[in-house]
């Protein structure tokens, strides 16, 4: 009887462990600081959610790439929106936040993106950024960021990737389907 008890014990542990883990949404996640956003998304792919509210009139889209599943150091994530591309050909134009996760410190920056052979490096992007941070915690990196569009779009390809550092340089993201699926169309309204 004892045993059956604490193996039913057991189970009702493991059985709320996955239920926690698995319920990590976007919709029930919470910030560590004041930040709340009107509108989130579970992304498909690469166990990555995007949170943002944007205002129309004024162009402003603040956002919060989290993007989970980060077991080791020297890795980096990035999350792109592309304001000329289409999902089929969503990363030449792209304009990427990027983090790096190395050595246990996180660093973000901002990296156009002109060609599939790119190598994520730091440069302006085709729209105003600022307040660019970037969180590393319970293996996952956050990556905030306030962006300002032209023209009023409602919608937009977005794009997001993983990847390893060698050195301090980003090497190419791997080719699985994971990696070439993580684009769509972003309905920011």
């Amino acid at each position: 009887m004892e045993a059956m008890l604490k193996l039913a014990l057991g189970f009702s542990v493991l059985t709320t462990l996955f239920l926690t883990s698995s319920a990590q949404n976007c919709t029930n996640y919470t910030f560590n600081s004041s930040r709340v956003f009107s509108r989130c998304r579970d992304l498909p792919h690469l166990s990555s959610h995007l949170h943002w509210t944007f205002n129309q009139s004024t162009g402003q889209l603040d956002i919060a790439y989290r993007h989970g599943g980060i077991n080791s150091t020297n890795k980096w994530v990035a999350w792109a929106l592309n304001p000329t591309g289409s999902v089929s050909a969503a990363m030449p134009g792209a304009q990427a936040l990027v983090a790096i996760l190395q050595n246990g410190t996180t660093r973000a920056y901002t990296s156009p993106i002109s060609s599939y052979a790119t190598s994520l490096q730091a440069g302006n992007l085709s729209f105003p950024v600022s307040g660019l941070a970037a969180t590393y915690q319970n293996r996952e990196i956050i990556i905030f960021a306030t962006l300002t569009l032209n023209g009023g779009a409602s919608s937009m390809i977005h794009t997001w990737q993983e990847g390893v550092v060698s050195g301090s340089t980003p090497q190419a993201h791997s080719m699985s389907s994971d990696n070439t699926n993580a684009k769509e169309t972003l309905n920011l309204v």
